[in-house]
């Protein structure tokens, strides 16, 4: 050690001679400050090894969870789809359930006229009877007339409204010709 103050060395405290130590001291000495040094080092790279190998470990975890992630999202979008899709087909098959009840309201309402309508061909029917009887109708223009209005009948009860009334045109010229 070296006095930091320069002063005359009169006032200097006297030196104090090194021990001297022996060689075997001193080779012991080394070998116990390498051997510390080497599992201080031992235990760094050990240390270091293990935060390695945990970062690693990390850093695979998170890019699996990644991974995960878009295979979970990308399947998310596709059953979003397929879900959007059976929508749009409920929808479709609710508006064809409300077109065919709306058929079948027509249809009834069809059956409900067509009664009515066969009535009053019927009360035709007997009034062409009763003017058979009378006034001696020509009875080959009355079955052409009466089979027409038949087949418009049979025509309105299956729906075919427009085919009735062409049956209906068509039978007209047997319908005046019967009537006197």
């Amino acid at each position: 050690m070296t006095d930091v103050t320069l002063r005359p060395p009169s006032l200097r405290r006297p030196r104090v001679a090194a021990p001297t130590a022996s060689p075997r001291v001193v080779v012991v000495r080394d070998t116990r400050l390498a051997a510390a040094i080497r599992r201080r080092t031992l235990v760094r790279w050990a240390t270091v090894a293990v935060v390695a190998v945990a970062l690693l470990t990390v850093g695979v975890t998170d890019v699996r969870g990644h991974v995960e992630l878009g295979q979970i999202d990308q399947a998310q979008g596709v059953a979003s789809n397929n879900l959007s899709a059976l929508g749009l087909n409920v929808t479709l098959t609710r508006a064809n359930s409300a077109d065919q009840e709306n058929r079948v309201r027509y249809l009834d309402v069809q059956m409900t006229e067509n009664p009515l309508m066969i009535g009053s061909t019927n009360a035709i029917t007997e009034q062409q009877e009763v003017g058979i009887f009378f006034d001696k109708i020509d009875l080959s223009a009355l079955d052409g007339c009466l089979n027409g209005v038949t087949q418009a009948l049979d025509q309105i009860g299956v729906g075919q409204t427009e085919g009735a009334l062409a049956s209906l045109g068509a039978a007209g010229p047997a319908c005046q010709a019967a009537n006197p």
